[in-house]
């Protein structure tokens, strides 16, 4: 079967996974908090709707296909937690968050120069 992604493409496509059901959460907690248990249920919402496009669509299912040497381990790219290795796989996805962090970062100190 030849490979349509690379390891690097679902690695990448994990840490940005993690970095939106991440932020989701954070939002929906914040703005419940801060404005009304409606508003952080509706922002709740939109965190499910994310953990359920990625259940019906089978990401995993496409990269368990595609690398069956993974294992259980693979599970970690998609289900894995910001900041948590539980294996190499886990780190390697931390790892690109950091990278893509850290491009945010660099935009955010060069617009700060621009003032």
């Amino acid at each position: 079967m030849k490979k349509q992604r690379t390891m690097d493409d679902y690695i990448l496509m994990g840490a940005w996974y993690r970095l939106l059901k991440d932020v989701s959460c954070k939002n929906a907690v914040l703005f419940g908090k801060n404005f009304s248990r409606i508003s952080g249920n509706k922002l709740g919402d939109i965190n499910r709707k994310i953990t359920k496009i990625e259940t019906s669509e089978g990401f995993e299912n496409y990269m368990f296909s595609e690398f069956p040497e993974l294992g259980d381990e693979g599970c970690c790219i998609f289900y894995g937690a910001v900041g948590v290795d539980r294996n190499e796989l886990d780190h390697k996805v931390n790892l690109k968050i950091l990278e893509i962090l850290k491009e945010y970062e660099e935009k955010i100190t060069k617009s700060k120069e621009d003032i």
